[in-house]
């Protein structure tokens, strides 16, 4: 099992202020499930390979807007992952997130 599975909480800036992304990191009949919501935004995440201590993916964010992005989680502790989305419109957006459950 990878310590990558359960309930992150990634702290993330955003027009509207500060905000919490949870992500959820999930293994369903074999393969890995990713979602990433707040209170302004709701994604999930396609293509996921976990290649040791680094998630790949590709983020569809259908809310606020739709928009693909490149999403790297690489965890630093079991309970500690840096946390990188980039999209072809905006710079990269780096978090921190913390592990919950």
């Amino acid at each position: 099992m990878s310590d990558f599975f359960g309930t992150w909480i990634l702290p993330s800036s955003s027009p509207k202020g500060k905000i919490d992304v949870e992500s959820v990191i999930a293994e369903q009949d074999g393969e890995v499930t990713v979602t990433m919501n707040s209170s302004i935004m709701v994604g999930t995440v396609s293509d996921v390979v976990i290649d040791g201590d680094t998630l790949t993916g590709v983020l569809k964010m259908t809310k606020p807007l739709t928009i693909t992005s490149q999403l790297t989680y690489e965890l630093t502790s079991p309970t500690t992952l840096n946390a990188t989305v980039k999209s072809r419109l905006m710079p990269a957006q780096r978090m921190v997130g913390t592990k919950q459950t």
